[in-house]
């Protein structure tokens, strides 16, 4: 007989505290209804078992908290660690119902939102005042209180919240991401750290949440669908003026955001028509039926992806609003970005060699609809876009990409260039791929992918993560790039970096760079080379640093580097030999196009093991067409016997594809020992064919 198990019993004590009951549990922490001698408290305890410097943390912001004296901030009492060790943060604890629970019974008059709107604004302002970001704001975590016959809103839950001078970091010591994917700021899903902007941009998230009943998008855990928000006007009947104002705090590049909550504020009151902010916690009327402090069952509401309150709990503090943290398993940026290496930079690179073989690497996606246009983008010609009122300086829409003459001088150059670039990247890379973009832009049949390109999901939510909010326009002024996936031993995350030259000078993307940040741009030394080859971005948190391999090409690294870091890339590797320069030696790399990866990088992109190999491709682009050649090694016969099969049952099954049926008879496979090779031309007609499929397949 299988034993039942059971549920251990709740405290009765918990050092000073005596426990009532069960307010809400999450991942990290158990939030207990308590008291503390006279007084009843919401009292937070983290899980014994995380990390050291996880509870340290926890204490360490928990300090700042404790010296926040703000009405619309719910006070923290205490905090310490329990007899067991485990740490604390004791709160007061409110009556009243969570914003949450009052959407679950639909939208909020403009009036009423916009009054609670501005106490929210009021109370983040005062968090980064005091050297806070939130980093979790949303609905669950606003707590609705009638006082003095007027309801005021007080933020709550804490468990993320992040002191600005530590640099705020994203993702937890276990690799997890902090923040509420429904609400989170798309370039958080990618590794940037949290900042004033990504809390302007919750609150905006919070915002169309009170106003229209509903979030701006179906899917709440795809960064994908944060490029495409739904229009507040599209839902609810609002001002044109505010529908505007809310499409600019949800841009997805955070330097069209405004700068800061009150500017957020302020702008919000005047497109929706009241004129000036009323002064902190003086409200409209504003009348609610307050539920009790009891948490609401999940079965009981509908479950709606676009309205994720109607799945929580009833007060303040329970279900998953009072776990602490708030946490999404690394795939979002580490599992999903197994399926998208590939188009990492050189998406032309290794599309273009899945269709000489009719490999899917990528999986079916799908055909996706149009990304939206940001609208607070600046047009071509430098002008604001209409309806914006907008003086704060906007980033310049890139130009559309045109089509070039390429020397053939220009064409060496840059393929000795890209036989070069590999020593720059980092020895622990397992993938990297290099393009040709002048080759690309000169061909009237791959152009148009370029063009797409920069209109493309992945390739703008890449360019945040490399670069932020600087628009490099690669497709129409890059002249070649190379981008790096990195996995370091035992690192939670994978790395990315990209070298790229382009026709900017150094000083031109510095000014770029500078977009939007907290303090100017700087130069520094690089040990031991000569002059400053470093940019040094400031940040709200650690500065960004930007090498210079010459006037007209930089490196760039999603991971924290130093001055030394960046030196190490500068200055072209030596000595022994990493698993990607030796799979690199083995082509010639001075070419249109090629790509080196590990076997372990590959495993995690095809769904055929046998196709799993070190693996290396290499592309000429000519007047006649595209020559390729994809090279699978494997380390013994067996294995290349098991490839080889895959390869040849991989074939004919392409052969069912109209486009890459016609392609197939110019494919050769060939069997070297343990490589198995694949080589083929794509004729210029069929190109330009695969050239218009690419174009509309990039996500």
């Amino acid at each position: 007989m299988t034993a039942v198990p059971t549920t251990p019993p709740n405290p009765t004590e918990l050092g000073e505290f005596t426990v009532v009951g069960v307010l809400g549990e999450g991942g990290s922490a158990t939030v207990y209804d308590a008291r503390w001698g006279h007084r009843s408290v919401a009292l937070k305890v983290i899980r014994g078992d995380l990390a050291g410097a996880e509870a340290r943390r926890f204490l360490d912001e928990a300090k700042l908290l404790i010296d926040m004296a703000h009405p619309g901030v719910v006070k923290v009492l205490a905090a310490g660690t329990l007899p067991d060790g485990r740490p604390y943060l004791a709160m007061e604890k409110l009556p009243g119902q969570t914003l949450a629970d009052r959407l679950g019974d639909g939208a909020i008059p403009l009036a009423q939102a916009i009054a609670l709107f501005d106490q929210l604004c009021e109370a983040v302002a005062a968090m980064h005042a005091a050297g806070l970001i939130h980093r979790d704001l949303k609905p669950e975590n606003v707590m609705l209180v009638q006082s003095d016959g007027a309801l005021h809103a007080v933020l709550l839950d804490f468990g993320i919240a992040k002191a600005m001078r530590d640099g705020v970091v994203t993702l937890t010591e276990t690799g997890q991401v902090r923040g509420t994917p429904a609400y989170m700021a798309p370039e958080r899903f990618f590794g940037s750290p949290a900042s004033v902007a990504t809390d302007v941009y919750e609150l905006a998230v919070t915002l169309f949440a009170m106003l229209a009943g509903r979030l701006p998008w179906d899917d709440t855990a795809d960064p994908d669908v944060r490029l495409n928000p739904s229009r507040l006007a599209e839902t609810v009947e609002v001002p044109a003026a505010l529908d505007e104002e809310v499409a600019r705090a949800l841009s997805t590049r955070a330097a069209n955001r405004p700068r800061d909550v009150l500017a957020l504020r302020d702008r919000v009151r005047r497109a929706a028509g009241l004129g000036a902010p009323t002064p902190t916690r003086v409200t409209a009327p504003f009348e609610l039926p307050l539920a009790p402090t009891v948490p609401t069952a999940a079965a009981d509401r509908p479950t709606d992806p676009r309205q994720p309150w109607r799945q929580s709990g009833g007060a303040a503090t329970t279900g998953s609003a009072a776990s602490g943290e708030r946490v999404e398993p690394a795939p979002i940026v580490a599992a999903r970005t197994r399926r998208r290496w590939p188009l990492v930079a050189g998406a032309a690179v290794v599309a273009a060699g899945a269709a000489l073989i009719g490999v899917r690497v990528l999986g079916d996606r799908g055909t996706p609809a149009p990304a939206r246009p940001d609208p607070w983008a600046l047009s071509a010609s430098g002008a604001v876009a209409p309806g914006s009122g907008s003086a704060e300086p906007l980033e310049p829409t890139p130009p559309a990409v045109a089509r070039i003459a390429l020397t053939p001088a220009k064409r060496d150059e840059i393929h000795a260039a890209l036989g070069k670039v590999l020593a720059h990247h980092s020895p622990d890379a397992t993938v990297v791929v290099a393009l040709s973009l002048l080759e690309v832009r000169a061909s009237a049949e791959l152009s148009p992918v370029l063009a797409r390109a920069g209109e493309s999901t992945t390739f703008t939510q890449l360019r945040m993560l490399m670069v932020g909010s600087c628009d490099l326009a690669l497709g129409a002024r890059g002249e070649w790039l190379s981008m790096a996936l990195v996995e370091r031993p035992g690192a939670l995350l994978k790395e990315y970096e990209l070298i790229a030259r382009g026709d900017w000078s150094r000083a031109e993307m510095e000014a770029c760079f500078g977009q939007g940040r907290p303090g100017p741009v700087s130069r520094a030394a690089a040990p031991g080379l000569p002059g400053e080859p470093i940019t040094v971005i400031p940040t709200d948190g650690p500065p960004v640093l930007i090498g210079w391999l010459d006037e007209h090409t930089f490196y760039s690294t999603t991971s924290t580097v130093d001055a030394a870091g960046i030196a190490a890339r500068l200055a072209a590797r030596t000595g022994k030999p990493s698993t990607l320069d030796q799979i690199g030696s083995r082509i010639d790399r001075q070419a249109s196009g090629w790509l080196v990866g590990t076997r372990a990088a590959l495993a995690g992109a095809v769904e055929t093991p046998a196709l799993a190999a070190d693996v290396s491709v290499r592309l000429e682009l000519d007047d006649t067409g595209l020559v390729g050649t994809i090279a699978l090694y494997q380390p013994d016969a067996k294995r290349a016997d098991a490839t080889q099969g895959a390869v040849d049952a991989m074939i004919a099954k392409a052969k069912e594809d109209p486009i890459l049926g016609l392609a197939i008879p110019a494919l050769a496979v060939e069997r070297d020992g343990t490589t198995v090779r694949m080589r083929g031309r794509m004729p210029i007609d069929l190109l330009a064919k695969a050239g218009v499929q690419l174009a509309r397949a990039l996500p």
